[in-house]
């Protein structure tokens, strides 16, 4: 080590050349590994040459140069964590199509995805990323489950752009196009700035050419940022009416934004008679889907006794769309965690009653977000009463599970 050390420095003081200290050096691959740690920023071309030899970190710091993917986790991990968490390259398309372990890639990409703390460019480069990752390879269950937990994050953001990057990545994930999403050409560009033959899948994963992958998405109302109106809703019922008639949009955003506040000063009385009603309006209005999971949830949450069971039977028959029932599906993981532990074990085992009931109506990679969501519940329920509780009384005497529990 010695050795090398001093070879280094004459290479740094410029007293000797490095094509002389690789051509005189024993262990070129020990040289050039201690060089680069040293001197991470001074990537020399004739390190290519032995680009095969080196260890895992040196490889890493010359794959700018040498665009060579190693199949190696420990390289691609690194490479991911380099190029693509850490410095957002556009090294990071490439490495995402050579890579060889999905597993990897998603884990990293999805826990950067979950968070909404990042700048609009930040989290708009990690969604195009995820999209062009699942566009090139196939992903498990457990990524799965820490993508669509992303997902539900942008969904109860509140702010319309993450909305829409998380809902490009449902799209995707559930190959459908039934969200809308606002920003048609940023959401062509995430996918036309992207060569096409890096999206190519092999005719079991076909999916549809990139160049018009958002061209059947509808139009939604603008964002209108600061609303510079002082009209506020005074009570809920005014609320439902404004959002029911789809007149004024601006006062239909305020309605959205305040629905939280006007559910939790309504009265028992108010959300009993009217709360259905409620339910109804927010699903079904089409728009300002960054507030309805805080609506939903709020709403849910207060009206629980005399709601959930409505709201479950809404999430099971067919009137629904896909993204109407995948916006309740990120309402009820919200409740699942907010409410008490009853309530929470309730509505778990009322969803996965009737999920076992029609479970081959569901497509497969929404049934797989919901079990993922429901887990919350489920978690909550081992905690208090055990896992064999929670198996042996799952459907209750009457064999329907919200018969036979008292509500809080």
């Amino acid at each position: 080590m010695d050795i090398l050390r001093n070879e280094v420095k004459k290479v740094e003081d410029c007293s000797l050349s490095m094509k002389e200290a690789l051509g005189r050096c024993q262990d070129v691959a020990g040289f050039i590994g201690l060089y680069l740690r040293r001197n991470p920023s001074r990537r020399h071309p004739e390190f290519l040459e032995f680009y095969d030899d080196l260890d895992v970190s040196s490889q890493v710091l010359l794959y700018e140069h040498k665009r060579k993917m190693v199949k190696n986790d420990r390289f691609e991990l690194e490479c991911i964590t380099r190029y693509c968490i850490e410095q957002r390259s556009e090294l990071s398309y490439d490495i995402i199509r050579t890579i060889s372990n999905p597993k990897i890639l998603f884990k990293a990409l999805a826990a950067s995805f979950s968070s909404v703390d990042l700048d609009e460019e930040d989290d708009f480069f990690f969604t195009r990323c995820i999209v062009l990752a699942l566009r090139t390879h196939s992903i498990d269950s457990d990524e799965m489950d820490t993508l669509i937990a992303g997902v539900g994050c942008h969904f109860s953001d509140g702010r319309r752009v993450y909305y829409e990057h998380g809902a490009i990545v449902a799209s995707v994930l559930l190959n459908t196009c039934e969200f809308g999403v606002e920003s048609m050409d940023e959401a062509q560009r995430m996918i036309g700035d992207i060569p096409p033959c890096v999206l190519k899948k092999d005719r079991k994963h076909a999916f549809v050419d990139p160049s018009n992958a958002f061209s059947r998405y509808k139009r939604v109302e603008n964002d209108l940022g600061i609303v510079r109106s002082s009209w506020r809703p005074r009570y809920l019922q005014e609320a439902i009416k404004i959002i029911a008639e789809e007149k004024d949009i601006e006062k239909i955003e305020i309605s959205f934004k305040c629905f939280p506040d006007l559910v939790g000063s309504a009265t028992e009385r108010t959300l009993k008679h009217r709360g259905k009603e409620a339910l109804e309006v927010l699903v079904g209005y089409d728009g300002f889907e960054e507030h309805k999971v805080d609506a939903i949830s709020s709403l849910l949450r207060k009206s629980f006794g005399f709601l959930a069971g409505d709201a479950v039977d809404d999430f099971f028959n067919t009137r629904l769309c896909l993204k109407h029932r995948i916006i309740l599906i990120f309402s009820f993981r919200k409740v699942i965690k907010e409410v008490s532990c009853d309530q929470a074990i309730f509505l778990y085992r009322s969803i996965r009653f009737m999920h076992k009931r029609v479970h081959y109506e569901i497509p497969r990679v929404m049934a797989r977000a919901l079990e993922c969501f429901l887990s919350e519940g489920q978690k909550r329920a081992v905690e208090v009463r055990g896992s064999a509780c929670l198996e042996s009384d799952l459907y209750g005497k009457e064999g329907y599970p919200w018969k036979c529990m008292k509500l809080n």
